[in-house]
């Protein structure tokens, strides 16, 4: 069995246009099993699509994630329920964000791998 799954997604709670309304009614019509909100360096839309979907009953799915922004690029994080800060994030050692955010729960990853180059994969450890 197949699942239609939209993984990186953006509202206007960080640098899209969208709501969290609109992004959650479009992937409704388009018949997706289950996507994320995957907003920059914010979960403050989460509760609002939960809240979308408790009124709606809408037959979708939703993961909560997040996508930092680092001095090396952009981690993608799905499953994330709960805040990592970024702020304090060593840019000497980024990996200590990726294992942050896995003590939470999340999968972690590089959001853009071909965008940033070999730099950011080294230091990784990718």
């Amino acid at each position: 069995m197949y699942k239609r799954l939209e993984l990186h997604n953006h509202t206007n709670e960080s640098d899209a246009s969208c709501t969290c309304r609109e992004l959650t009614e479009l992937m409704a019509d388009d018949q997706v099993d289950a996507f994320a909100l995957t907003d920059h360096n914010t979960i403050s839309g989460h509760k609002k699509i939960q809240a979308i979907l408790e009124e709606t009953h809408l037959p979708i799915s939703f993961i909560p994630g997040m996508e930092y922004t680092t001095y090396y690029g952009h981690i993608l994080c799905l499953n994330l329920k709960e805040y990592v800060p970024w702020e304090n994030i060593n840019k000497h050692k980024p990996e200590l964000l990726f294992l942050a955010a896995r003590a939470k729960g999340a999968l972690v990853g590089i959001a853009h791998p071909f965008s940033y180059g070999w730099p950011f994969a080294r230091v990784a450890g990718l």
